[in-house]
């Protein structure tokens, strides 16, 4: 996630019209599928060195004013 993915699913708060419909899940774009560059609003990176696991990408991310599609939604049930 911190330096190869290009998006992530993430668990948010869901609100419509200022109403709050509590804890869904979206499929959410980080980064241009072109250029690999991060997308406005979010920033991404790796944590750095992990002990005996530093093959993994593990990183982190912060979205910060992200609108995130309806059809990225994964609501099945919902």
């Amino acid at each position: 996630m911190g330096i190869f993915a290009n998006h992530a699913l993430v668990q948010a708060q869901l609100v419509i019209a200022g109403k709050r419909y509590g804890i869904h899940h979206f499929i959410v774009p980080i980064r241009d599928m072109e250029t690999n560059r991060l997308l406005n609003g979010v920033k991404a990176g790796d944590i750095g060195p992990k002990i005996g696991y530093n093959t993994k990408d593990n990183g982190f991310m912060r979205l910060t004013n992200v609108s995130v599609p309806r059809e990225n939604m994964l609501m099945r049930y919902t």
